[in-house]
């Protein structure tokens, strides 16, 4: 499993691009802790979210 940042406001532009933050290779207990504790971050950003994903998910970018 592994823990990716997404927009909080599904943008479909390049904000709404996506990024690995932590693993690959996590346990589903310790993605859901990684991701529990970025989503409760008070410094996070209102564009971010944080999802967990299995390693071999597809990620999001914008190409024009």
């Amino acid at each position: 499993m592994k823990v990716i940042r997404v927009s909080n406001y599904d943008h479909e532009d390049w904000q709404g691009d996506q990024y690995v933050v932590a693993g690959p290779g996590l346990s589903p207990e310790q993605a859901k802790v990684e991701c529990e504790l970025r989503c409760g971050d008070r410094r996070r950003s209102g564009e971010d979210w944080y999802r967990v994903v299995p390693d071999d998910y597809k990620l999001f970018k914008f190409a024009p």
